[in-house]
């Protein structure tokens, strides 16, 4: 594996003395842009707009209601994002003394994904990920609902995930993104950024080559935009596309899902009607 020979190479180079071309600070910095990407990539993404998973506001076209009647609605999917490696992360390999035209300059991670609306206001979320370099992760979020008008949503989304591969690296990472949407119920369209902070543990079987963790907190020069729009293909039927900036890289992403308006999937008739029978 490609990647398996850029960490090991990337352990020794960092745990050898400063030398005449590149010092333990340079090697220690490119270090922290690598840690960082690979971090950010393969962070909890639940690929949702700020709209909620059951968007319906029971008991807004009636007078005043101290207490509508909660909704749920749940969304399973599938989804394929491709991340491109930046020009800090090619220098960051290239001062470490990679040739980096020797590796690809992506990383294609597929993920499962659960997502569950608690009434109108709240989703909880979980997503499993594995990466074509053998990463593997998972990932839990809470999205709160803000701010609701007419079709126009704003929420608050907090996300922790983690990543691995065996015996090279872990890292752990919080994430925290304020997104917008306008739902018009067979498109759905959002933008928003995202925060992230983590922790990153580089090891190895031999213990000269292990190195101490890198704790990072981002800078706002380094948030992350997404954008993206979702299409109702049937009554039950979802298809999303997602664009991100991860560095100075736009990141590409789709994902299929099935939705439902309860927590558990329903086996009833009509599953792939029109979906201008949506009544959300």
């Amino acid at each position: 594996m490609i990647l398996l020979r850029i960490l090991t190479f990337l352990f020794i180079v960092i745990s050898m003395p400063a030398h005449s071309q590149v010092t333990f600070e340079e090697s220690r910095a490119a270090s922290i842009v690598i840690a960082k990407w690979l971090s950010r990539s393969t962070g909890h993404f639940d690929f949702l707009s700020a709209t909620p998973v059951a968007p319906k506001r029971a008991g807004d076209k009636f007078m005043i209601s101290f207490a509508p009647a909660r909704q749920y609605a749940s969304d399973y999917g599938l989804s394929f994002q491709q991340i491109r490696r930046d020009q800090n992360v090619t220098d960051a390999y290239r001062v470490l003394g990679f040739n980096t035209d020797e590796f690809s300059k992506t990383v294609n991670l597929t993920r499962l994904h659960l997502n569950w609306g608690i009434t109108n206001d709240y989703d909880f979320t979980f997503s499993y990920l594995k990466t074509n370099d053998d990463i593997s992760g998972w990932g839990v979020g809470v999205k709160q609902l803000l701010i609701k008008y007419r079709y126009f949503y704003l929420s608050h989304r907090i996300q922790i995930g983690r990543s691995e591969l065996n015996s090279y690296f872990d890292n752990w990472v919080l994430v925290n993104d304020l997104s917008m949407s306008l739902y018009f119920t067979l498109v759905d369209l959002y933008t928003g950024v995202r925060h992230s902070a983590g922790r990153v543990n580089f090891y190895s079987s031999t213990s000269q080559l292990n190195l101490p963790r890198i704790d990072y907190f981002s800078k706002l020069s380094e948030l992350e935009v997404y954008y993206g729009i979702v299409f109702a293909t049937s009554t039950n039927t979802r298809l999303t596309f997602q664009g991100n900036k991860n560095g100075e890289e736009l990141s590409l992403g789709a994902k299929f899902s099935f939705h439902f308006d309860s927590l558990l999937p329903t086996f009833n008739s009509g599953w792939f009607r029109d979906p201008r029978y949506i009544k959300q």
